[in-house]
């Protein structure tokens, strides 16, 4: 490539208008006065910078972006997510009374007498599902005077609540939609949180008193709080838990409707704002038991966060061994078939998809990498050496296989109590409170035996079921040294001439299956498999996988929220008119543009945000093609 050299001082501004704010020009010649230089050689920064940004720039998701600061209002769990616990950070706490979550709420008008400064007087209270939100002095409803004290309580359909901008808050009457006043002089707003005089009051966090680092507050009119935030956890607490806020707070379980109320330093009354927590489930960090434990606990409306095994997170998957595992895959013909990891199953993937699909044998223990079975927190593999080798003696070659009594009682317990359901070989976790007996500390090779059964422990991936048409297409001794086991058994045994490091270093590299004896489902193993089978009916089918052995997948980009920022993104616009389409487009379009201009600005992968913009003058997505409202699937 030739070298580019073009007039100094024009430099720094085109190379910062076409590929963004950069020291290119600057790593020049830092010291030297520009106008001394009269031509600057560009190529290698330029090259350095391009290579920089293609292989070692990671890059930046709208859907991150999105997901971050998605928080929308909802007073129960939906699909998408659990909702937030009140003392968790970022928590979120306004001074209104209703919100745009309460739209097609119906809320009752009441009067009681509240007695105060040895006098009495009446209020109205306002409440939505039997719960007073607050108290009002006056109510008029447009175009009347006033209320008919006598007529209540009466109940009205809220039908248009609006916190910004045009403030709104009206209710259904007379079959229109149309404005509730609540204080002189009347005006448009949607009344604040007053619990002044009610008999019985509610459930109320004192703030002042308890809690004094409780929240920030984020938002100000005159001199009045009209948000706060939690910026201090206080509680782990589950939301269905009696106890909240670290116990200074009760309410029925399982009712999230209850509205949680809170007083500020300066006496305002708040009342808790509950909005959407998301989960991260990102491609390298998978839920653990795919998002079931939640989905169990919220009764199911919070979806199986489990994603299909597809090209992208075929590498990340592994199997759980959650008892609360689920798996969310739909429309496979054969979503519903299991099979067995065995011989059989193995061969006839080698007939059907010709992949080199194996049980790798062999794997030496002698591993400096490898922690010891009796290194706290570590998990190793056993086998019953019957099942592979009846002729095999519970013996080592080493000539020290005498293991203390003291350990071996101990991995005999962890071996028969278990859960693993594989009829091959067992994984084990040695917790941190257990200890061997000093002289088994540094062993590595165990033989026990358990009921006349000889058990002995091997590498950790030993038995692992893998896909090695990635290996042998770069395998120094060529293809033939791995394609004469194809169709002729279901290992392959690790050569002994090979140091184990070999393995090491290579096997993160091929498509991992699961343990030779697992149960699995068709859904839960790598697309290609699938696609041989989904019109296939193959003998190797069992009968349905429940319990633990479920296949988790996360999926790119698919992260917590937990920016706290006050402003934030909606998840869908559930509650709108028929005539209020327009807007709908409008909002969706917005929060498009705004996660797209918060990435291109901030986000490092410059070259790569450049190149999409380009792409997206030429390859058109029109939002039309969506059949859902949510704003997850428009905007990345």
């Amino acid at each position: 490539m030739e070298a580019v050299t073009v007039p100094a001082t024009a430099t720094a501004k085109s190379t910062q208008s076409v590929f963004g704010v950069n020291n290119v020009y600057a790593n020049a010649d830092a010291d030297a006065d520009a106008d001394a230089i009269a031509h600057v050689d560009l190529q290698p920064y330029f090259s350095s910078w391009l290579y920089e940004q293609m292989y070692n720039v990671q890059p930046t998701l709208h859907r991150v972006a999105w997901r971050g600061r998605a928080s929308f209002m909802t007073t129960t769990h939906v699909k998408e997510g659990t909702i937030t616990h009140p003392c968790q950070v970022g928590a979120r706490w306004r001074n209104t009374a209703f919100s745009t979550e309460d739209e097609g709420k119906y809320m009752t008008i009441s009067i009681i007498s509240v007695s105060g400064n040895n006098s009495s007087r009446y209020r109205y209270a306002l409440s939505v599902d039997g719960h007073v939100r607050t108290m009002v002095d006056e109510i008029e409803i447009r175009g009347k005077v006033g209320i008919d004290d006598n007529a209540l309580p009466m109940t009205f359909e809220l039908c248009d609540i609006h916190d910004k901008g045009k403030i709104r808050f009206r209710i259904i009457y007379d079959g229109k939609c149309i404005d509730l006043r609540t204080k002189r002089p009347y005006k448009k707003r949607i009344p604040v949180v007053d619990l002044d005089g009610m008999d019985g009051s509610p459930v109320i966090l004192d703030i002042n008193e308890t809690l004094p680092n409780f929240a920030t507050q984020v938002s100000y009119e005159d001199s009045t709080v009209i948000e706060s935030m939690v910026m201090v956890e206080m509680s782990n607490a589950p939301w269905d838990s009696a106890a909240i806020c670290g116990g200074r707070l009760s309410i029925p379980i399982g009712d999230p409707a209850t509205p949680v109320f809170a007083k500020l330093q300066n006496g305002q009354v708040m009342i808790y704002e509950s909005r959407i927590l998301l989960q991260s489930n990102s491609l390298n960090q998978p839920l653990e038991d795919g998002g079931g434990g939640i989905a169990k606990a919220t009764q199911s409306k919070v979806e199986c966060a489990n994603v299909p095994r597809t090209f992208l997170n075929n590498d990340s998957c592994r199997m759980s061994k959650s008892e609360d595992a689920c798996s969310n895959i739909r429309g496979l013909a054969s979503s519903d078939q299991t099979l067995i990891l065995d011989k059989n199953t193995i061969l006839d993937f080698h007939k059907t998809t010709r992949h080199s699909i194996h049980a790798v044998t062999g794997l030496s223990l002698d591993d400096p990498t490898l922690n010891y079975p009796c290194d706290g927190g570590t998990k190793s593999r056993w086998i019953s050496i019957a099942m592979f080798d009846e002729s095999m003696a519970c013996t080592g070659a080493d000539g020290n296989e005498q293991v203390n009594e003291q350990t071996a009682e101990i991995f005999r317990s962890l071996i028969q109590t278990s859960t693993d359901a594989n009829s091959h070989m067992k994984d084990i976790y040695f917790s941190s409170n257990l200890s061997c007996h000093r002289n088994d500390l540094n062993r590595r090779k165990f033989y026990l035996t358990i009921e006349k059964e000889c058990w002995t422990n091997v590498h950790p991936n030993e038995f692992g079921v893998y896909d090695f048409n990635p290996w042998k297409k770069i395998h120094p001794g060529g293809r033939s040294a791995i394609n004469q086991f194809r169709n002729k058994s279901e290992f392959l045994p690790f050569p002994q001439s090979h140091d184990v490091s070999r393995w090491r270093d290579n096997s993160v590299d091929f498509p991992y299956l699961g343990r030779l004896g697992d149960s699995m489902k068709l859904e839960d193993l790598p697309y290609f498999i699938r696609n041989a089978y989904k019109d296939d009916e193959s003998d190797i089918f069992q009968v349905s996988l429940s319990g633990p052995g479920v296949i988790i997948c996360g999926s790119p980009g698919e992260s917590a929220n937990t920016d706290p920022y006050p402003v934030t993104f909606e998840m869908t616009r559930r509650n709108f008119r028929e005539d209020d389409v327009r807007n709908v487009y409008w909002e969706r379009e917005q929060i498009r543009q705004n996660v797209w201009t918060t990435v291109v600005l901030s986000s490092k992968d410059q070259v790569r945000q450049r190149i999409a913009w380009a792409l997206s003058q030429i390859l058109a997505v029109s939002p039309d093609i969506f059949d859902t409202w949510s704003n997850e699937m428009f905007t990345t």
